[in-house]
């Protein structure tokens, strides 16, 4: 089972949470700081009260944010210093680029449906080629480094 952070879970938040929970998985918020609004949603969609945002971090496997853009970055910095945020990213990265190359195929498919039905492509496109790049790493004996990923990812755009 997959423990999920959900930071701040409005009404939209509050809905990929009982999602996360139909689909078996932990779902944690934190009440600290939060309204009697946000703490009535996350009730309602059956999500477990971490206390603080460090300790929700602390115990998650992944950390959601769904809220506005204007309060994207405020919410980032509320979560990256405490948490070795940035440790656990890298190791992320570093452990899907060897298997990225998976993906390729699943993004193009949803890619050309969406096409095919009027819809907007470009995600699944770009998802695919980020993909695609790093297919370099498919049999290699250890993860890259962050940094060689970040090369491979920008390799072509002239950076």
């Amino acid at each position: 089972m997959t423990t999920i952070g959900l930071l701040h879970p409005g009404e939209m938040g509050a809905s990929v949470g009982a999602s996360g929970r139909t689909g078996g998985h932990r779902v944690l918020w934190a009440s600290q700081g939060r309204g009697a609004d946000t703490t009535k949603r996350a009730a309602a969609a059956g999500l477990e009260d971490a206390g603080t945002v460090a300790k929700l971090v602390g115990a998650s496997d992944v950390v959601l944010s769904v809220c506005p853009p204007h309060a994207a970055l405020d919410v980032a910095r509320s979560v990256a210093g405490q948490h070795d945020v940035r440790k656990r990213s890298e190791n992320a990265a570093r452990g899907t680029a060897r298997k990225a190359w998976r993906w390729v195929g699943e993004m193009d498919e949803i890619a050309a449906t969406f096409d095919g039905d009027g819809l907007p492509d470009g995600f699944h496109r770009a998802a695919g080629e980020l993909y695609r790049r790093m297919a370099v790493y498919k049999d290699a004996a250890a993860p890259p480094s962050i940094e060689d990923v970040a090369k491979t990812l920008l390799r072509g755009t002239g950076a």
